[in-house]
């Protein structure tokens, strides 16, 4: 009997992982997609890809890690993270690390004044990386290699 108990378990642990993919939220489906999407862009122009792939990713990996620090901090009743790191860090171009953290770790989900805030910050970053992107690429590569050349 415990055989079979244990077998149900193990199953339902399985049905619930795939489900998570399908039950994902809009804003964590976003934040991948854009991040697939700045993947995409090295096939595109390999210098500025690579360079967007490393700043986004970059700075998604520390907010995300901010984000766990803070729910830790709530849970424990520790000293916080200030409200406006998490957002300068968003607007930094962290802003998928925190929709994925938001998501995974249920935080910073209910309070408006900060969820309106954060989608201030993701549709500056978009509007900043479509323009970088598409409309002043080249100036902006040239403003790089100028700033990073030895």
């Amino acid at each position: 009997m415990d055989v079979v108990i244990q077998m149900s378990r193990v199953m339902d642990e399985k049905e619930l992982r795939f489900q998570g993919i399908r039950t994902m939220s809009l804003s964590v489906k976003l934040a991948i997609f854009f991040l697939l999407a700045v993947i995409a862009s090295i096939a595109y122009d390999k210098e500025f890809g690579l360079i967007a792939t490393t700043y986004y990713f970059g700075l998604s990996t520390i907010t995300f890690i901010f984000y766990a620090w803070d729910k830790r901090a709530a849970i424990k009743g520790y000293w916080r993270i200030a409200e406006n790191t998490l957002h300068l860090l968003a607007l930094a171009g962290g802003w998928p690390g925190a929709l994925i953290a938001q998501g995974v770790f249920r935080h910073k989900t209910q309070k408006q004044p900060f969820k309106a805030i954060l989608w201030l910050t993701v549709l500056l970053n978009i509007g900043v990386f479509i323009y970088v992107f598409v409309i002043s690429k080249n100036s902006v590569i040239k403003w790089l290699n100028n700033l990073f050349a030895v």
